[in-house]
């Protein structure tokens, strides 16, 4: 399968103190990468963003083989890795010239449609597959048991 190319010249700043990029940009850049594929080869897709369909990112990877810095050229390369139903997987190579530089994963879920009214902002988009339900029809229990920051809280007490 052919891959999407975007290109991107990194900024001073996309940089850190010691020069080098900070590696939540790369993150960023996925996300930019994916925007400009829509507009690009996808318009629909935007046009129904407007009517309720919601494209909700679950989990961001992104594995680091050299650093980047102020003015490298990069391509971000995405290719789909999965799609099954309504989920989305998207692989993400970034290369500087030959030079294979860090890549990343994005899964996501599309959403037609709120369920929902519990939790706030994205909650009635976001599904759970542990709950098998949105954030917005679970309980507060439940999503602090399935939720990285409610994952997170434990292992801090459990670590005390």
């Amino acid at each position: 399968m052919r891959a999407y190319e975007y290109r991107h010249v990194v900024g001073f700043e996309e940089t850190n103190l010691i020069g080098n990029v900070y590696y939540a940009n790369h993150v960023r850049w996925q996300g930019r990468c994916r925007e400009m594929f829509l507009r690009d080869r996808a318009p629909e897709v935007i046009e129904a963003l407007k009517y309720g369909l919601v494209l909700v990112t679950t989990r961001v990877s992104c594995e680091f083989m050299a650093e980047l810095v102020a003015f490298d050229e990069i391509i971000l390369r995405m290719r789909l890795g999965e799609l099954a139903q309504n989920r989305i997987t998207m692989k993400f190579e970034y290369w500087r010239g030959p030079e294979l530089v860090a890549r990343g994963e994005v899964h996501g879920r599309i959403v037609d449609e709120p369920s929902g009214g519990g939790g706030f902002g994205y909650d009635p988009y976001f599904f759970a597959d542990e709950l098998g339900r949105t954030f917005g029809e679970a309980t507060r229990e439940a999503k602090e048991r399935v939720s990285h920051r409610g994952r997170a809280f434990r292992a801090l007490l459990a670590a005390l």
